[in-house]
C-alpha cells in the first residue's frame, strides 16, 4: 500500500532503521566488536532516529491527538515505544562512555525492539494517521517534515 504523501518523509527513514536493527539483532561478536557496533549505533541514533523521533513527537502525534483524542491508544503505545527505545539507548550510551564491556544480548535486544517498533509504525500507527486525519493536516505534516 502506498503512503500518503504526508507520512513518505517518515515512512523512508525506517529502511535505515531496518538496516541498522538488522545489524544489531544478528550480532554475535565478541566484547570488541560489540563495542564498535554499540558507537556505530549510537552515531547513527544521534544522526537519524533521535530527530526522527521528534518529529513524530512535535508534528504527527499531536495532529493526530487534535483528532483522535490525547489518549487514543496508538499514540500512547507510540511514546511507551520511544521511552523503552530511548532507555535502551542510554543504557547502551552509559556502557560505552565508561568503556564498560557490551555484551550482544543487549544489542540483539536493542535490535529486536527497533524492528518491533519500526512494523508498529508501519503497520498500526501510519494507517491510523491516515484513517484519522483529514488531507489539511497531512499537507501541514509534509510541509513541515520537508523543509
Amino acid at each position: 500500500m502506498k503512503r500518503h504523501d504526508g507520512l513518505q518523509p517518515l515512512s523512508r527513514e525506517h529502511h535505515p532503521a531496518l538496516v541498522q536493527a538488522k545489524r544489531l539483532r544478528d550480532f554475535a561478536g565478541n566484547a570488541a566488536q560489540a563495542r564498535e557496533l554499540g558507537l556505530a549505533f549510537l552515531g547513527f541514533w544521534d544522526a537519524e532516529i533521535a530527530q526522527h523521533f521528534r518529529d513524530e513527537e512535535e508534528l504527527l502525534l499531536p495532529l493526530l491527538a487534535q483528532r483522535a483524542g490525547d489518549d487514543a491508544g496508538e499514540i500512547m503505545e507510540t511514546l511507551a515505544q520511544h521511552v523503552q527505545l530511548r532507555r535502551s539507548v542510554m543504557q547502551l550510551r552509559r556502557l560505552s562512555g565508561a568503556n564498560a564491556p557490551v555484551d550482544a544480548p543487549l544489542l540483539n535486544a536493542l535490535g529486536d525492539g527497533l524492528k518491533s517498533h519500526v512494523r508498529f509504525e508501519e503497520d498500526v500507527l501510519f494507517p491510523f494517521a491516515e484513517q484519522n486525519l483529514p488531507e489539511e493536516d497531512l499537507t501541514y505534516l509534509e510541509q513541515q517534515l520537508t523543509r
